[in-house]
């Protein structure tokens, strides 16, 4: 919202600078972006929330700078009309959706000169960002700057039949608006129509067969109230915003039609040399109830920590639009003021709290004493809350970064990473046209992070993300919503330093943070295999299951996405299911965050004799999992074994193709005595006889 200061000094009396005003309209809520020179004047760029429609104008502005300065409202002046012509004799206006407009108002000026706007109303547009057009539009742009009400104006001539019809377009109609384009219509979208084809999208844009043009010499002008919802559904899904669709989504005042509808009248009369106007018809089936709310003095000053009196209060909303009612009841021993919420406030001023959220604002926060809360409480740990805790603390301390994403996700990205789409959720009204779905995954959006940061020349990153994904289950039943914890490197692993060369990441790396990660929740019951998901390579990728249950994946980004999504070769990543992780949680055996200690745990003694180690070679088939094989190892073995490790992989000459060669380092240590060749060699020939019979192995020679 762009502000000219000498414009705003016309409604309101102040003498703050251009700087101190700004400074003042901060510290009442409104954020200062920019400040500009433009001449003698400057324009002020606020930003303002979206409860604020009724700020989107210079009278707006000037009620809020009315609470500093207690100075009234200079209202614009709206002569006086002659009423020569019965507007019903001339067109016919027909409201067939009361509840997309609840009120419509309309009325035909004759006589009108279309030409170039004075020099002061096309400099004022100018400020506030709005090109100009001609004198017509350009009045009516002025009102909506000034009083903060759209309005239209149509080439009476050009309306067909003498009708004015608000409804729901049709399927497959068609409007080409005032930009040019020919928007495609449907019926959820409301229009405004003459007797034979759609002449506007109410609320948004009007169209160009309609439009005011140079030889026009009759209008119609429109000013209405239009259902906020369904402008800003409209206008989302044709990717469509004006200044008009901006204000109707955040509400605009349904009781200021017919002030604007004057004043818009009067400057048509000055400047455009209007010769007859008629009278307003105004379509209004269920007039406009203004919100009531009791106001405790007592319980303002409680939720606030202030000692504010009624006439206090009083001082302040007044000057907001609010009507507070003299007489003063009692209830309950507690003092009550009736508060009346104007009609400009009514789509955000609703309830008790929502006043003592402007009080507030208006005093000034900065007045509101500090104070430490008093008496005790206990908090109770939600275990989710600290698992959740724990798992971004054991990450953060292997180095990664932790990231927060949108929930939203759009079909490309899918198909390129080859997500699945059959279970998405579609979203009906999406914030971007593109993204329209939920996100069944997290691995499209850490995936377009590492992009973000690759195309800003920082390749190397370790990330991660613990947030919800949704899909959709059918029967018309909401979405099912389960939480997932995803991560990813690239680059460096290891940063290069005056004596250690860069390591580059790779799968080994990421599975050791996902074993850590595991073992200090407790989770060992696991095993690794082969997976088999489309986004990761088919030969360099690992699925994490439990009793046949897969819980988690992890491996190289599949080289055809890293090519599609334009990025570098080697990212890796994982996704745990992390509902399904939780419920296998050990926190018995899992590490206690921030000391170290691992509760359940018993100190283990250092051993006191000495491990025997043999090796292992064997071959076997190349799709016989090397997990298994150790598995096998320990599971034979049992006490005596101390630890497996696989120190060797070969497929090459002398190996029988379809198989690998496999290479075994065993740990043999016994905690109460000193091991035995015997011993050893009895428990080694059973492990060499159980992988003959469990996978056909065949023993080497190391």
């Amino acid at each position: 919202m762009l502000i000219s200061y000498n414009w705003l000094k016309e409604y309101i009396d102040f003498d703050f600078s251009p700087e101190e005003l700004a400074e003042k309209l901060t510290y009442l809520g409104f954020e200062t972006a920019n400040l500009q020179k433009f001449g003698d004047d400057t324009v002020i760029d606020l930003k303002l929330t979206v409860n604020r429609g009724d700020c989107l104008s210079m009278i707006g502005m000037a009620r809020e700078i009315s609470t500093i300065t207690h100075n009234p409202l200079k209202m614009p002046s709206l002569g006086t009309v002659d009423l020569s012509k019965k507007l019903t004799s001339m067109i016919n206006i027909s409201l067939v959706e009361p509840k997309l407009c609840p009120r419509y108002t309309g009325r035909i000026i004759e006589g009108v000169h279309v030409g170039a706007s004075p020099s002061w109303l096309s400099a004022r547009l100018e400020k506030a960002g709005i090109r100009s057009i001609n004198n017509v539009v350009d009045i009516t742009n002025f009102v909506l700057m000034e009083l903060g009400h759209p309005m239209h104006a149509f080439d009476y001539q050009t309306l067909l039949g003498g009708k004015i019809i608000i409804c729901r377009a049709t399927s497959g109609e068609k409007l080409i608006a005032l930009d040019g384009i020919t928007y495609e219509l449907s019926p959820e979208m409301l229009i405004i129509a003459d007797a034979q084809r759609p002449v506007a999208l109410a609320g948004i844009i009007g169209g160009e067969e309609t439009s005011v043009k140079k030889n026009t010499t009759t209008i119609f002008l429109e000013c209405a109230y239009f259902n906020p919802t369904n402008v800003r559904q409209t206008a989302k899904r044709l990717g469509l915003q004006t200044e008009s669709s901006y204000r109707f989504e955040r509400g605009v005042n349904p009781e200021g039609l017919i002030v604007a509808q004057n004043r818009a009248t009067q400057l048509i009369m000055e400047i455009c040399q209007g010769k007859s106007v008629s009278e307003i018809i105004d379509d209004y089936p269920k007039k406009f109830k203004k919100t009531i709310i009791d106001l405790s003095p007592a319980w303002v000053n409680k939720i606030l920590g202030t000692d504010l009196n009624s006439m206090d209060i009083r001082e302040i909303l007044q000057p907001l639009g609010f009507g507070i009612n003299e007489k003063v009841y009692h209830l309950a021993e507690d003092k009550f003021l009736t508060i009346e919420v104007p009609s400009f406030r009514h789509l955000d001023i609703t309830r008790e709290i929502d006043i003592i959220e402007e009080i507030a604002r208006v005093y000034g926060y900065d007045k509101i004493p500090t104070s430490m809360p008093s008496g005790s409480f206990n908090v109770a740990i939600n275990r989710e809350y600290e698992l959740v805790n724990r798992a971004k603390e054991i990450l953060v301390g292997c180095g990664f970064y932790e990231i927060i994403t949108y929930a939203f996700s759009s079909p490309v990205i899918l198909r390129q990473t080859k997500i699945p789409e059959n279970n998405t959720v579609v979203i009906d009204n999406p914030l971007r046209t593109d993204e329209n779905l939920m996100c069944p995954s997290l691995i499209p959006n850490i995936l377009k992070t590492i992009a973000w940061n690759i195309n800003r020349a920082n390749y190397d990153l370790k990330i991660f993300e613990l947030a919800r994904v949704f899909l959709a289950d059918g029967g018309g039943k909401l979405p099912r919503e389960k939480k997932v914890l995803v991560g990813a490197v690239s680059g460096n692993y290891h940063q290069p330093n005056w004596r250690d060369k860069a390591v580059l990441s790779n799968l080994y790396d990421l599975k050791g943070v996902v074993e850590k990660l595991l073992l200090e929740l407790g989770i060992t019951d696991y095993e690794l295999l082969a997976g088999d998901h489309p986004t990761l390579h088919s030969a360099k990728q690992i699925k994490l299951v439990f009793q046949g249950n897969t819980f988690g994946i992890m491996g190289e980004l599949h080289p055809d996405i890293a090519e599609e999504l334009k990025l570098t070769k080697g990212i890796y990543l994982f996704e745990l299911d992390w509902d399904n992780l939780v419920s296998r949680v050990n926190l018995k055996t899992g590490l206690k965050p921030g000391t170290g200690l691992k509760p359940g745990r018993k100190f283990k003694p250092l051993p006191r004799y000495s491990a025997v180690q043999r090796d292992i070679s064997i071959l076997v088939k190349e799709d016989v999992p090397s997990a298994q094989i150790a598995g096998i190892i320990e599971n034979t073995g049992k006490d005596l074994i101390e630890k497996v490790g696989l120190f060797d992989v070969y497929q090459g000459d002398k190996i029988p193709a379809g198989y690998k060669s496999l290479a075994y380092s065993v740990i043999y240590r016994k905690p109460e005595a000193t091991l035995t060749d015997e011993e050893v060699n009895e428990v080694h020939n059973k492990i060499t006889m159980e992988l003959k019979n469990t996978f056909g192995a065949e023993l080497r020679e190391i």
